[in-house]
């Protein structure tokens, strides 16, 4: 998809507007959030904006790696509410999101990242007093991220206090020692101090994390995914009478253990998911369903390329599968490696 963005759309433009929100769609699979939120704002516009748009917009703003097809219902409020805000901040209607953010926390509190996009929305806008106070409130809330201290890192350094964003610096790249980001932060951070008493940051923390992938936020997919339980459900009491009494202590154990890897998968222990659904479809290997949500938490995981034979199997058996496909295509395109035992 993207080097059909590349090489442009003249031959079939009534495409291009499917083909790109599908990109931004995966985009946000990926984790790549403002990557998908300047293609979805540059190819739709930032006025008039189509629900479709608004839900993957507010899945960006959640910083949410899922398609839109793979959201529990129960978060719609929510994801709905993120997207009319993100609509308002692509229009430059700073106010009217504030409120729209004042309204979620009210409604939503202790909610990941709205803080943090608060926080940044109010830094862009040179409301700083009040950008600080709503990223400061996401170190809190968020404290295992290094968002908004690489976000405090800027803003401090913006209003003059080169101690706090050194600081600020300093624990983005505690909290993620592989990410270039945190290494950025600090290296801009040192460039712009006169105090040439401490040593600066190696370098190589910047080109050594810079061409890593982006990892999927598994607690992020947890917290708002679909629960596919019922799409890896045991046969019907009817049919387990005709098979006999072992196809029915079988089929229990498939329901046990399917339930199980569910419960752990919604509690983020995402290994321990992916291990239960292994063992379920042992019992169970015709199960479309089943082979999609192992595809989707090895996908979590990493583990790509187990991801990519999950995935294909879940085809292979049911192939009107619109999200499992973009899911394929995006596990497809990632590096490969080799999951062990």
């Amino acid at each position: 998809m993207q080097t059909a963005e590349q090489l442009g759309f003249a031959e079939s433009p009534e495409v291009q507007k499917v083909a790109l929100y599908h990109l931004a769609i995966l985009f946000n699979l990926q984790g790549e959030f403002e990557r998908a939120t300047n293609l979805l704002t540059s190819t739709f516009g930032s006025s008039g904006l189509p629900e479709q748009i608004k839900v993957s917009l507010g899945l960006a703003l959640l910083r949410v790696p899922l398609l839109p097809a793979q959201v529990d219902p129960e978060k719609d409020a929510l994801v709905h509410a993120a997207g009319e805000v993100a609509a308002l901040l692509t229009n430059h209607e700073v106010e009217a999101a504030s409120r729209g953010f004042e309204e979620m926390l009210r409604d939503h509190p202790d909610t990941p990242y709205l803080h943090y996009r608060y926080g940044v929305a109010l830094a862009e806008a040179l409301l700083e007093e009040r950008a600080e106070f709503q990223l400061r409130e996401e170190t809190r809330t968020t404290p295992q991220s290094a968002l908004p201290w690489i976000a405090l890192t800027s803003l401090t350094t913006k209003r003059n206090r080169p101690g706090e964003a050194l600081r600020a610096a300093e624990q983005a790249v505690q909290i993620a020692p592989h990410s270039a980001a945190a290494y950025q932060a600090l290296a801009r951070r040192w460039r712009v101090r006169t105090d040439i008493r401490r040593r600066p940051p190696p370098r190589s923390g910047v080109k050594r994390w810079r061409s890593n992938p982006l990892e999927v936020e598994a607690a992020q997919a947890s917290r708002y995914g679909l629960s596919r339980a019922g799409a890896i459900a045991m046969p019907s009491a009817e049919n387990d009478s005709r098979m006999g009494s072992g196809a029915s202590t079988a089929a229990q154990s498939f329901e046990d253990t399917a339930r199980l890897a569910e419960s752990a998968r919604q509690a983020g222990r995402i290994e321990e998911a992916a291990a239960g659904y292994r063992t379920g479809l042992r019992l169970r290997p015709k199960l479309a369903g089943g082979w999609r949500q192992l595809g989707t938490v090895e996908y979590m995981l990493g583990h790509y390329a187990a991801s990519v034979a999950a995935l294909r199997r879940s085809v292979a058996i049911e192939a009107n599968q619109a999200d499992t496909w973009t899911l394929l295509v995006s596990a497809s395109s990632r590096p490969r490696t080799i999951r062990t035992p």
